[in-house]
């Protein structure tokens, strides 16, 4: 067999750092190390340059070209209408039926009075014929249709409403009435109250507190000779336009406040007396005497040491 063949020396690495991490070159053959220059030079710095550029920037927000979004907004607009119509042809329609049923129950209980029983059969025969539409052909109507019908079941019904509510308030407004027009008349009496008042202008107002309650005397009588039954000659509002009007003409003039008493001369300076005047008119005056000055010192009365 052939010989092996002899190892081969590893080449020995002379730049490969030495294991304590210091440089291994070589010494000089003198023995000085070489200088280390490249490695204590320094490196200049390398100065920054800041440069600003303006940057155009624009912004879009995506969406529906103008025609389309005009096209939805006017949709978006008719759907709106469309439900507030709706709503109120519905209330309309509920407006007929309440009637109805409340109108059906009043004519036959509380209003009785005031329609006849011929009308009253009547009317609550449109009534039920009402109610019967309202389920059948009229389900389904525009809110015109509802409101013409419920204007034609008012037409018959209101005047009904109205008698009654007449007799409740019209004997009130009678009463204030004759009441305010008695007091103007006995207010506008002539007397000392009122003497400060033109006696032609307390004339006219009792002409006014007359004629209105002759007014009232005579619709009384008319109301009188009608019945319940029939539309009332004398409202209660017309009553109060009476008492307003009245009042209107009457307080002005009655409530005239009185003149001012004149005022009060003042009162005459008293006399002065005639030595006084005499001496102002000398433009001297007499001394006057304080603490007994000015009046004659009299004698010194012996002491008791002059005696002794």
């Amino acid at each position: 067999p052939a010989p092996a063949p002899a190892p081969a020396e590893a080449p020995m690495d002379t730049d490969a750092p030495a294991e304590n991490g210091e440089n291994t070159a070589p010494e000089d053959p003198n023995g000085e190390k070489p200088m280390e220059t490249d490695a204590a030079a320094p490196v200049p710095e390398k100065k920054k340059k800041v440069k600003k550029i303006d940057v155009p920037v624009s912004s879009t927000v995506g969406g529906l070209p103008a025609a389309v979004l005009e096209q939805f907004v006017n949709e978006e607009f008719e759907m709106a209408l469309q439900d507030r119509v709706m709503e109120e042809t519905k209330e309309r329609k509920n407006a007929v039926e309440e009637y109805v049923y409340g109108m059906r129950t009043k004519v036959t209980g509380a209003l009785a009075d005031f329609v006849s029983p011929e009308a009253a059969e009547s009317f609550v025969a449109l009534l039920n014929a009402t109610e019967d539409w309202l389920y059948e052909d009229g389900e389904d109507e525009t809110k015109g249709v509802y409101n013409a019908k419920l204007e034609e079941l008012k037409a018959i019904g209101d005047p009904i409403e109205l008698r009654a509510s007449e007799e409740s308030a019209r004997p009130g407004a009678c009463a204030l009435l004759q009441a305010k027009a008695s007091a103007v008349l006995a207010a506008a009496a002539p007397d000392a109250a009122h003497e400060h008042i033109d006696a032609a202008d307390l004339e006219k107002v009792r002409g006014e507190a007359q004629a209105a309650l002759d007014w009232l005397t005579e619709k009384q009588g008319l109301q009188a000779a009608v019945g319940k039954t029939q539309d009332p000659v004398l409202l209660s509002a017309d009553v109060d336009k009476k008492l307003a009007a009245l009042e209107r003409f009457s307080t002005p003039i009655m409530s005239r406040p009185k003149p001012k008493p004149p005022a009060p001369e003042p009162a005459p300076e008293p006399a002065k007396p005639e030595a006084e005047a005499n001496g102002d008119a000398n433009g001297e005056a007499a001394p006057m005497e304080e603490d007994g000055e000015g009046a004659p010192e009299a004698e010194a009365a012996p002491k008791a040491d002059d005696l002794d």
